[in-house]
């Protein structure tokens, strides 16, 4: 959940992720446009803090096997709910996409640029202006965004929606 967290990714490009992706030395994470929903590249530069996690991460791999983790698609989905059970969170619960509006907010809250948190979430190109399209953020400029990136601004209200409608 931390790598959801301080990156904004979706479940499904955690899931998939693996060590072909991650420059540890660039601090990026690269996905081809097939790679991703909006059918175009992807640049996710690594917060300082997960820096360590991926190291350990790497520590043990498997021969032939490029993935950084071995777990169904589900899996983080199941974590969620468990956690959400403990801290008997009460309806309507967060989701884990919640994590990437977090992301957002924090992104905003920590002064980084509109331009450059829309494509680290992967929004840019979309319905933007013809000044926006033609400025291209480049990996130190992502990199350095993400070093002014905080998580401890303050209270974070987590839009999440019912999963229940109560009837009248």
């Amino acid at each position: 959940m931390w790598i959801l967290y301080l990156t904004g990714m979706r479940r499904g490009e955690a899931y998939r992720l693996q060590w072909k992706h991650v420059d540890l030395r660039e601090r990026m994470i690269r996905f081809h446009a097939t790679e991703t929903k909006e059918s175009a590249c992807k640049r996710v530069p690594i917060h300082k803090d997960l820096i360590p996690t991926f190291e350990r991460i790497g520590r043990v791999r498997t021969l032939g096997d490029d993935s950084l983790w071995k777990m169904g698609y589900h899996a983080m989905s199941d974590q969620w709910k468990n956690a959400m059970i403990k801290l008997e969170w009460s309806d309507p619960k967060p989701r884990i996409n919640d994590l990437r509006h977090t992301f957002k907010t924090n992104c905003r809250r920590s002064g980084i640029d509109s331009e450059i948190r829309e494509v680290i979430l992967g929004h840019a190109g979309r319905k933007l202006d013809v000044s926006q399209r033609y400025g291209f953020v480049d990996d130190y400029e992502l990199v350095a965004s993400i070093d002014r990136f905080t998580y401890d601004n303050g209270f974070t209200q987590i839009l999440a929606v019912p999963t229940h409608i109560p009837r009248p």
